[in-house]
């Protein structure tokens, strides 16, 4: 089963900062990788969603076996730790964060959330994204529909950030394959790269997340998981706020709001 838990950055900002200064669990490639962001709102979000992340993987654990461990990065941007036996996939968008684990390595796995704003592309491309996360939810665990435009393209669209984290493709091969951006392969090798993505897809399924009670509407977002693992409810856990409650869930406590 899936770790599967929400963030409010906001409200656990404090806890977590001071939960990672008693007890260091980030890296020192992830503070040079945070340091670099230039942009402070993103440098902040990305600081607390990566020690988000690394109480995950201690609860995961029930150790500190990965505290301070490198988190290594594919070609295509996808995570892991070295000759650690789990995955694991964290974003994070306005505010708040999502992350997902499981104790299994090389898995296929990834979330995505964004904040609903409109999308900024063509009126074309928009229609088409919206028929690649169609094709995505079809068959799948999938949110009811709804007429807001904008909150349709943002779900459609973290549907397949969450597939191209899940498959380790990278966003723009996915984008080609799903035919939402044009493919620079033709011909033979088109056939294969296309047969091949849509053998990985038949072993993904795709959940739509419920995230809007706790985020006030604000966010989408998706999980991309392996057919042959279990899905976890698709209303993830809410992080502990408090530095208690942090504690207690590193520990393997309940997930508390």
């Amino acid at each position: 089963m899936a770790e599967l838990h929400l963030v409010d950055l906001g409200r656990s900002a404090a806890a977590l900062l001071e939960l990672e200064s008693l007890h260091p669990r980030l890296s020192a490639e992830d503070v040079a990788r945070i340091s670099a962001t230039t942009d402070p709102h993103a440098r902040r979000e990305r600081q607390l969603s990566s020690i988000a992340l690394r109480l995950v993987l201690a609860r995961l654990a029930g150790d500190t076996r990965y505290d301070g461990k490198p988190v290594q990065r594919s070609t295509n941007g996808k995570p892991s730790i070295a000759a650690a036996p789990l995955s694991f996939s964290v974003s994070h968008s306005s505010g708040w964060a999502l992350v997902a684990a499981v104790p299994h390595g090389d898995v296929l796995l990834g979330v995505d959330i964004q904040s609903v704003a409109p999308l900024a592309m063509p009126a074309e491309r928009r229609l088409r994204v919206l028929a690649a996360g169609d094709h995505l939810a079809a068959g799948a665990t999938r949110r009811s529909s709804t007429t807001d435009e904008t909150a349709s393209a943002i779900q459609a669209w973290v549907r397949i950030e969450a597939v191209a984290k899940a498959s380790g493709l990278g966003l723009a091969h996915v984008l080609a394959r799903l035919g939402v951006i044009a493919a620079t392969a033709s011909g033979p090798e088109a056939k294969a790269a296309a047969a091949r993505f849509a053998e990985l897809l038949s072993r993904l399924r795709v959940v739509d997340l419920d995230v809007e009670g706790a985020t006030g509407s604000t966010c989408r977002a998706a999980l991309a998981i392996g057919a042959d693992l279990a899905v976890p409810t698709s209303s993830p856990g809410l992080l502990p706020t408090d530095l208690a409650g942090l504690y207690r869930f590193v520990a393997g406590g309940h997930a508390q709001s």
